[in-house]
């Protein structure tokens, strides 16, 4: 089975690293620079994907944002967020307001390691054949 999967991110070398990496494991990557950019493939093009990552701290939108509207789509597809700022950006997790935000199902330090992707890319080929 080809698994398809969304790289979000607005460092194009951090894009083709991850994207480089999933193709290894048998997976179409397909980047894009922005959360705009990945909003604008739409609600089915989005649904498609098997899994998506994403930075957090984003010009225009970030990674928080871009996680709620997916999610106000209606799309359950895992996303992954891929970060360089400290503690994983847990200060982020909470809005202005104090309230909590909507999160990422996981979350990758920067700088990672290709064993890092890796081991998300197995660990969803061990839940799409189960």
């Amino acid at each position: 089975m080809i698994r398809q999967c969304l790289v979000i991110d607005d460092d194009f070398e951090i894009t083709a690293l991850i994207c480089d990496i999933l193709s290894e494991h048998n997976f179409i990557a397909q980047g894009v620079s922005s959360a705009r950019e990945a909003l604008e493939l739409g609600t089915y093009r989005l649904s498609e994907f098997d899994i998506i990552f994403s930075d957090l701290k984003m010009p225009q939108m970030d990674g928080f944002e871009f996680v709620a509207q997916v999610k106000d789509m209606g799309i359950s597809t895992p996303i992954i967020a891929v970060t360089g700022l400290p503690d994983k950006g847990h200060d982020l997790f909470y809005a202005n307001d104090g309230k909590k935000r909507d999160l990422p199902h996981h979350i990758i330090s920067k700088p990672f390691t290709e064993l890092d992707i890796r081991t998300v890319a197995k660990l969803l080929e061990q839940m799409k054949s189960a």
